[in-house]
């Protein structure tokens, strides 16, 4: 599992309750993006952006999607160069 290059006090607790409520939210981003190739639409909009940026916190948790509808819908998200320099480096 990829681990995050650094990190600053986890919370047990709370990264606990976030892996109980993913199955839920995936079904939410998986639902919006059946419809639309990204969240707000056929281009990526400022939501994606926000959503996805969320996710680097899925990875310090070691819960990042891959495959599917949303690991497909990230790795979009990732591919745009800008976004991609922006988020933190998880180490491997």
């Amino acid at each position: 599992a990829r681990r995050p290059a650094m990190i600053v006090g986890l919370d047990a607790e709370a990264i606990r309750r976030g892996k109980e409520l993913l199955p839920e939210l995936s079904d939410i981003l998986t639902s919006q993006i059946w419809e639309h190739r990204y969240l707000a639409g056929p281009d990526p909009t400022i939501a994606d952006l926000s959503v996805a940026s969320s996710f680097t916190q899925l990875g310090f948790a070691g819960c990042m999607p891959s495959g599917g509808a949303v690991g497909d819908w990230y790795e979009r998200i990732v591919s745009i160069s800008g976004v991609r320099m922006s988020l933190m480096p998880l180490a491997a």
